[in-house]
């Protein structure tokens, strides 16, 4: 089987944002991260790719901010990639879309009237690797 293909990125599109504040924030918001996918693969050359992101700031006596923020990331399949579909949307299509999802959370914070949430880069090969080790425990 050759390996002379690729995965052509060609859109991503907002599918849901909600977004909350408190009226009363403190000087420092530190929040949880909670990162999703799924993938749906139409006629073996059109790949849609689905990554969600949840987020949470607060405590056991208010919460500060809540986001959650859907989108989906279109890709051609052209040939035979030399990474199963599995794989690709694994690793490398949230690597793609998670920059989007964080600049939006970014604007989403900053007009909301207070300090942008900027999300540090995530390492998905990493992710993807802590995630089998679980899986395998």
């Amino acid at each position: 089987m050759s390996n002379s293909g690729k995965y052509d990125f060609l859109s991503v599109t907002l599918l849901e944002s909600e977004f909350w504040r408190n009226n009363f924030l403190p000087d420092e918001i530190i929040g949880e991260v909670n990162l999703n996918h799924t993938h749906h693969l139409v006629n073996d050359t059109e790949l849609y790719c689905f990554f969600e992101l949840g987020y949470f700031s607060g405590s056991d006596e208010s919460e500060f901010v809540k986001a959650h923020i859907k989108m989906v990331g279109h890709f051609q399949i052209i040939g035979t990639p030399p990474l199963s579909v599995e794989k690709f949307t694994e690793v490398n299509s949230q690597a793609i879309m998670f920059p989007f999802i964080r600049e939006h959370l970014a604007s989403l914070t900053l007009k909301a009237g207070m300090d942008p949430i900027l999300l540090p880069p995530v390492n998905f090969v990493e992710k993807a690797t802590l995630e089998k080790r679980k899986e395998s425990d």
